[in-house]
């Protein structure tokens, strides 16, 4: 929804001007999902989440990589 971390980075992305690419592989019978997050910054940042739902393990990904990014 509005204000999840996944808006958040793709806000910041926008701010900032790099690209941000989602990938998400089901795990196992589905009941898991990975999520692969790349950003076009210099250097590019890779970062992963894990989630009950393609949605949750986007969020969890875009968390990470803002936890990255604030570190820059």
């Amino acid at each position: 929804g509005p204000g999840s971390m996944k808006e958040q980075l793709l806000y910041l992305s926008k701010l900032l001007d790099f690209e941000v690419n989602f990938s998400d592989y089901p795990k196992g019978n589905h009941n898991e999902f990975l999520t692969i997050v790349t950003l076009s910054t210099h250097p590019p940042q890779i970062c992963h989440g894990v989630g009950k739902s393609s949605e949750e393990s986007q969020n969890d990904a875009a968390s990470n990589a803002l936890k990255i990014l604030s570190k820059l």
